[in-house]
C-alpha cells in the first residue's frame, strides 16, 4: 500500500495529539489527547479494511521515512511491514490491542449551536503560534467587548506581561473572553472556521483539509456576558 504524503502529514499530526492510534475500518481516523481536551478527525483517501491499533505512531512515522523514494507498507493480519533497501528488507512493526490506546468516544461531539464564529486565516494562525513561542505566552484568548473580535496571544495570570493580538474577520454582539492553552492547539497549519461554543468547547474546521479539531475551552478563565 502506498500511502499519500497528505496521510502521512495527518499522522504527524495525530502524533503530537496522542502516541497511540486506532485505525477503524473505512476512511476516517480519529484521535483524543490523554487529557480528553483535543479531538480529532480525518477523512482520508485510503480505504483500510479491518481495525488495528498503532501503540507508537512516531516508530510508525520514522519506519516510513526510511523508503526515501515512497511511503510504502503493507498491511498483514499481525503487523505492519515495511519495505528496506529496495524490497531485499523488511521491518515489522507488530499491532497493538486497540483497547490498549486510548480512543475517542463512537459520537463526535455534539453542539446544538455555537455561540461564535470566525475565520481564522492561515497566515494569522502561523504567526499567531510563533508569536507565543517567542513570547512564552501559554494561552491565546479570543475575545470582544461586543463588536469586533480579536485572538490573543496572552498569559491569563499575568505571569508574562507582552502579549499579542490579531483582529480577526468577525464580530459579536456578546462580549466574551474564550482562553486555550497553547498546549491544546494542535491543528495541522492552514486556514480554518473557528466556532466557540459557551458550552466549553470550540470546533476548528479546515476550509481545504478533511480536517476538523474539538478543542476544550478554559472554563476558569472564560466568561459570557
Amino acid at each position: 500500500m502506498i500511502l499519500s504524503n497528505d496521510f502521512v502529514e495527518v499522522l504527524k499530526n495525530f502524533s503530537t495529539i496522542n502516541s497511540g492510534l486506532v485505525v477503524k475500518p473505512g476512511s476516517t481516523l480519529r484521535t483524543i489527547s490523554s487529557n480528553k481536551t483535543v479531538l480529532a478527525e480525518a477523512h482520508v483517501d485510503e480505504v483500510f479494511e479491518r481495525e488495528f491499533g498503532i501503540y507508537d505512531l512516531n516508530k510508525t512515522l520514522g519506519l516510513l521515512s526510511l523508503n526515501k523514494d515512497k511511503n510504502e507498507v503493507a498491511i498483514e493480519p499481525e503487523q505492519l511491514v515495511f519495505p528496506g533497501l529496495k524490497g531485499r528488507g523488511k521491518v515489522n512493526q507488530r499491532f497493538t490491542d486497540p483497547k490498549l490506546i486510548m480512543t475517542p468516544p463512537a459520537k463526535n461531539i455534539n453542539v446544538p449551536a455555537y455561540d461564535v464564529k470566525f475565520d481564522l486565516d492561515a497566515d494569522v494562525f502561523d504567526w499567531l503560534l510563533e508569536v507565543s513561542s517567542i513570547l512564552k505566552c501559554p494561552n491565546i484568548a479570543v475575545q470582544s467587548s461586543g463588536g469586533d473580535i480579536t485572538i490573543n496571544a496572552v498569559d491569563v495570570k499575568d505571569e508574562v506581561v507582552d502579549s499579542a493580538e490579531y483582529p480577526v474577520n468577525g464580530t459579536s454582539a456578546t462580549p466574551f473572553k474564550a482562553v486555550f492553552k497553547i498546549d491544546n492547539i494542535k491543528a495541522q497549519p492552514g486556514a480554518y472556521t473557528v466556532e466557540i461554543s459557551k458550552l466549553g468547547v470550540s470546533k476548528f474546521t479546515h476550509k481545504t483539509k478533511k480536517l476538523t479539531y474539538w478543542i476544550a475551552v478554559e472554563a476558569g478563565s472564560t466568561t459570557w456576558k
